[in-house]
């Protein structure tokens, strides 16, 4: 069986101009039909659960990606789908085996994305160095495998490769805040605070309302000022960029 692409699937319980229950409704009404095709069954199971997800019902998300692979077990948007809710409830593993899956039907950015941040997650730095060079190969105008990749490389130490990376990121989108606040971190771990803080500077002038911009610009001035060694004990916050 041929299985509907995604954006085929998109046409089906409604349309995409319907409410989420317009969709879920028009999707469980295909399921509920004796007479309905395989290829429409699949559909029907991916869109519901696609909405499912949206709305963050992850339980009913999964069952019904199960239920696609059930009909068609080559269809590799739904292992990304099902990788991605799994990803969401903490379930890291099955996550993780069904991104490996959807690389092995489908190898695109989102499943070498979503494996990688779990991977970042879990430290295990080398497989999400490798996962966010590909998504980095897959996605070259797009700054999120720089930003993932350069937090990766971070925490592993290799400073300079994730300055490297950041300052690829923030020349691709000048106005993702989380870039310059990660660069920002990078100089602080190189003994820089001088352009950590124009950074965290330009991080804050994005988005004047995330705390920690202004606690790791501060921390940056302590470091500036060596008040450090007078027994001040700043708290640096980290965060990876951890999107789709």
């Amino acid at each position: 069986m041929r299985p509907p692409s995604a954006a085929a699937a998109g046409q089906w319980c409604g349309g995409e101009d319907s409410t989420p229950a317009q969709r879920i409704a028009g999707c469980t009404f295909i399921l509920n039909l004796k007479n309905a095709k395989p290829r429409a069954r699949v559909a029907a199971y991916f869109v519901r659960g696609s909405v499912y997800a949206e709305q963050h019902d992850t339980a009913s998300a999964i069952a019904d990606f199960t239920a696609v692979l059930g009909l068609d077990a080559d269809y590799g948007p739904a292992y990304c789908s099902r990788g991605d809710a799994y990803a969401q409830t903490g379930d890291d593993e099955r996550a993780i085996a069904d991104f490996t899956a959807c690389i092995a039907h489908d190898p695109e950015a989102g499943a070498y994305l979503g494996r990688g941040v779990i991977y970042l997650r879990k430290e295990q730095l080398d497989l999400a160095i490798a996962d966010f060079s590909e998504v980095i190969r897959h996605r070259p105008s797009e700054n999120v495998g720089y930003t993932n990749r350069g937090e990766a490389y971070r925490r592993k130490g290799a400073v300079a490769l994730a300055i490297a990376d950041f300052d690829r990121a923030v020349v691709l989108d000048p106005k993702d805040s989380l870039a310059w606040f990660d660069r920002g971190i990078a100089y602080s771990d190189k003994g820089n605070p001088d352009q950590a803080i124009a950074d965290y500077s330009e991080a804050i002038r994005l988005k004047p309302d995330d705390a920690w911009y202004f606690n790791n610009r501060g921390n940056s001035y302590i470091d500036n000022t060596g008040c450090q060694a007078a027994g001040v004990q700043p708290v640096t916050v980290t965060q990876a960029r951890l999107v789709e």
